[in-house]
């Protein structure tokens, strides 16, 4: 093929390609599923504890919360019913949570633990798309608790986090 053919090939299918080039940049320029920029609570949190000296086995923990129904299950530790009404995308907050389940490490929650009944909480932070901190809240080795919604509401409030939890051992979960 000559050079004036070539040339005069090329010019025919420049309209071609221009319409090509026209559809790709305006795919390109969209975004087919919105992508959520915000976390939220909702979902099956994992974390696998991995112990940095190899002497413990790793341990994986399993948080449910179901924010619809307003439930929380922490697997092989308590099933309970989440009473306030946070913000379930917010960066950081605290479900004031009452105990239907509880047992005591490495016992099946039972309805007739003491524990059950009880109001306790439940922090969050640093909540992403598909990550977060979380943690009950305890006072030496035992969960925090209180008797009524009220206590736990005056209780167990974002400010004091810090009185229930050391977030320097906290572990990530992921979805």
């Amino acid at each position: 093929m000559s050079f004036s053919n070539l040339f005069l090939q090329r010019r025919k299918d420049a309209p071609v390609f221009a319409a090509v080039f026209i559809v790709v940049l305006f795919f390109a320029g969209c975004q087919m599923e919105p992508e959520d920029s915000t976390g939220n609570l909702h979902g099956v949190w994992i974390n696998i504890y991995r112990d940095p000296g190899g002497e413990y086995p790793d341990f994986e923990t399993t948080i449910i919360i179901d924010t619809e129904n307003k439930t929380i299950e922490y697997t092989d530790s308590y099933n309970a019913i989440i009473v306030n009404s946070p913000d379930f995308s917010s960066a950081y907050g605290v479900l004031i949570i009452q105990f239907t389940k509880y047992g005591d490490w490495g016992e099946e929650p039972t309805t007739e633990h003491s524990n059950a009944g009880s109001y306790g909480a439940f922090y969050w932070r640093d909540l992403g798309i598909n990550s977060v901190r979380m943690a009950d809240a305890y006072e030496e080795w035992n969960h925090a608790l209180a008797g009524t919604p009220e206590e736990a509401q005056e209780k167990f409030t974002n400010d004091k986090a810090g009185d229930y939890i050391d977030w320097s051992i906290v572990g990530i979960y992921t979805k």
